[in-house]
C-alpha cells in the first residue's frame, strides 16, 4: 500500500443481503469477475466479521458502530416477536456526521434498519427519490418477471413451507437486482450532473442473494449442480453441537436432500454471479464517468448464510465462519495500492468510523468501531490495536431469544452459549469448526484463556450481561469474576464502554 491520500474522496458502498464469504472476490468458489476486479485494483480484507447475523441486528451496528446491545436492535425489526422496531434515539448514526460535513448523500435499495424511520431520518438526503421500477421495466419493453419456471422447497417442522431455489421466469433485466443497480446508476449520474463540487456518498443495496434462491437464465444454469461440491461440514453428526443447532438441522432442514443442497448452491452462486455482473455496471459507470479515480469503492455484506455447512441453512443462532466472515473489498485509487491484501481483523461497524476519519467529519461518541484509515494508508503498526487482533460478536436470536458471544483470537474461536454448553474451535487446524473442543482437557487452558477474554470484552463493552451472576456462573471457571486486565497494547482512545 502507499501512504499517499485523497483528500474528500466520494464514497461508493455497495452492500448485498446474506451473502457468504466464499462467493465473492477473490475467495469466490464460483465467477465473480468484477469483484476480483476490485481486490486486484484495492485491498482484499481476509477476516472481516459481521458483529450480529440476523439483517437489522446487522445493519443497525453498521449506522451506529454500535453493537447491538448498545443500540437496542436485537433481534429483526419487522417480525411480530421484534424485541425493538427502532434503534434507541440517542444513537448517533454516520450518515447524519457525513452529511454535517458537507456530503451530498444518497441511499437506494434495500434498507431494514428501522420499522418507520428510513435513511431520511439517519443523515440520507430527505427529497423524494423513490426510484420508480415499473417505469424502469417499460423503458426497456419488459415485464415484472412473474413467478418461476420452476422451484423447489421444503416445508419445516412447523408446517411453513420454504421457497428454497428456482428458475426465475422472465429475463435479467426485469429482475429486482436489475431494478436496484438502475436505482443506483441514476443516483451516480444524478450526482455527476448536479452543479455541485462537494463530494457524494452512496450507499446501493442489493436484497439479493437473500433465500429463496430464485434466478433467471441464463444464471439458473450457469452452474452444473453435479458439480457442486457438498459443504465440507454438510456431514457433520452434530454430537459437539449445542442441542438448538441439533434441533433445527433436524426439524427444519431435514428432508433437504444432497441433490437438493447441491442445486440449491448452484443457484445462490448463480445470484451471486448476477449480483456481480450488476456491480461491474456501477463500476464501469465510475470508468466512463471520470469518477473511479477519485472514489473510494466499499463492497460488503450484512451477514452470510449457512448454505449447506453442518446441514444448515439461512442464518441463526449459528456462530459458524459460513455467517459471521464477510466478504470486504476496498478500492481507492492513489491511497490504497493495488493487490493489497489484510489479514487483520475487520468489522462492519468499523466502516462508519472510516468514512467519517476520512472525511474529517465528527466521530461518533460512543462507538464500538475503530477507523480502518490506518490499515488503507498502510499506517505502522495498522494491525496493532486490539480489535484487529481479537474479535467480539454477539447475537440474541431472531424468532427466539438467546445470549450467544464470540471471541476469536486469530487462531481460535470460543462460543459462549448461555443456552447450552460451550464451543471452542480450532480454525487453524479445523477450519470447517467440526470439532469441539470445549470439553477436551487437552485444551483446558485455552477454554478457560478466552473463556477470561470473552469476559473482559464483555466489561469493556458494558455488555448487560457482564453484570449477571448467572451469566459469570455459566462463563467462567471460577467462583467469581476475574478482574479486568489491560490488554498488553490497549487501544489509546480506550475508554469505559467505549473501545
Amino acid at each position: 500500500m502507499t501512504t499517499q491520500t485523497t483528500a474528500r474522496p466520494n464514497i461508493l458502498m455497495i452492500m448485498t443481503d446474506q451473502q457468504q464469504y466464499a462467493t465473492a472476490g477473490p475467495a469466490a468458489l464460483g465467477r465473480s469477475p468484477a469483484l476480483e476486479r476490485l481486490a486486484a485494483e484495492g485491498l482484499w480484507f481476509r477476516r472481516a466479521y459481521t458483529a450480529t447475523t440476523p439483517c437489522s441486528p446487522a445493519r443497525a451496528s453498521i449506522v451506529t458502530g454500535l453493537y447491538p446491545h448498545a443500540n437496542g436492535m436485537l433481534n429483526n425489526c419487522h417480525v411480530p416477536y421484534a424485541i425493538a422496531r427502532e434503534i434507541r434515539p440517542e444513537c448517533a448514526t454516520w450518515g447524519s456526521h457525513l452529511s454535517a460535513a458537507g456530503y451530498r448523500m444518497r441511499y437506494v435499495g434495500k434498507w431494514h434498519v428501522g420499522w418507520t424511520q428510513g435513511p431520511a431520518d439517519l443523515g440520507f438526503d430527505s427529497e423524494n427519490r423513490q426510484f420508480d421500477a415499473a417505469a424502469y421495466r417499460h423503458r426497456l419493453g419488459l415485464r415484472e418477471n412473474g413467478g418461476t419456471a420452476d422451484e423447489w422447497g421444503f416445508t419445516d417442522a412447523g408446517g411453513l413451507y420454504w421457497r428454497h431455489y428456482g428458475r426465475e421466469a422472465g429475463p435479467p433485466a426485469a429482475t429486482g437486482t436489475a431494478a436496484q443497480a438502475a436505482a443506483g446508476l441514476e443516483q451516480l449520474r444524478a450526482l455527476t450532473d448536479e452543479a455541485d463540487e462537494r463530494p457524494w456518498f452512496l450507499w446501493t443495496n442489493f436484497s439479493g442473494p437473500h433465500n429463496p434462491y430464485l434466478v433467471p437464465e441464463p444464471y439458473a444454469s450457469l452452474y452444473d449442480w453435479r458439480d457442486v461440491p457438498l459443504p465440507p461440514s454438510y456431514h457433520d453428526s452434530g454430537d459437539g453441537k449445542p442441542a438448538y443447532v441439533r434441533r433445527v438441522r433436524d426439524s427444519w432442514f431435514g428432508d433437504i436432500t444432497e441433490e437438493h443442497t447441491r442445486k440449491s448452491i448452484a443457484h445462490y452462486w448463480g445470484y451471486c454471479t448476477m449480483i456481480d455482473h450488476y456491480v461491474g455496471e456501477l463500476l464501469a459507470f465510475l470508468d466512463e464517468s471520470g469518477q473511479a479515480e477519485h472514489t473510494l469503492v466499499v463492497f460488503t455484506s450484512d451477514h452470510g448464510d449457512m448454505m449447506g455447512a453442518h446441514g444448515l441453512w439461512f442464518k441463526d443462532v449459528y456462530p459458524y465462519e459460513e455467517t459471521h466472515r464477510m466478504p470486504l473489498l476496498m478500492r481507492w485509487p492513489g491511497t490504497i495500492a493495488p493487490g493489497s491484501v489484510c489479514d487483520a481483523y475487520a468489522r462492519t461497524l468499523d466502516l462508519g468510523p472510516t468514512y467519517l476519519e476520512i472525511a474529517g467529519a465528527r466521530q461518533l461518541t460512543p462507538s464500538h468501531g475503530r477507523s480502518l484509515l490506518p490499515i488503507l494508508t498502510d499506517a505502522p503498526d495498522a494491525a496493532s490495536p486490539l480489535e484487529r487482533r481479537e474479535l467480539f460478536m454477539e447475537d440474541h436470536g431472531n424468532i427466539f431469544n438467546f445470549t450467544q458471544r464470540q471471541v476469536l483470537d486469530g487462531r481460535y474461536k470460543f462460543v459462549f452459549n448461555a443456552f447450552d454448553f460451550d464451543e471452542l474451535y480450532d480454525l487453524e487446524t479445523d477450519p470447517h469448526e467440526l470439532h469441539n473442543l470445549a470439553q477436551d482437557r487437552s485444551h483446558r487452558d485455552t477454554y478457560e484463556r478466552l473463556a477470561d477474554r470473552l469476559w473482559d470484552w464483555m466489561l469493556m463493552l458494558e455488555d448487560p450481561y457482564s453484570g449477571r451472576p448467572y451469566a459469570a456462573n455459566v462463563l467462567l471457571t471460577r467462583s467469581s469474576p476475574p478482574p479486568l486486565r489491560p490488554d498488553p497494547q490497549p487501544p489509546a482512545s480506550a475508554q469505559r464502554g467505549v473501545l
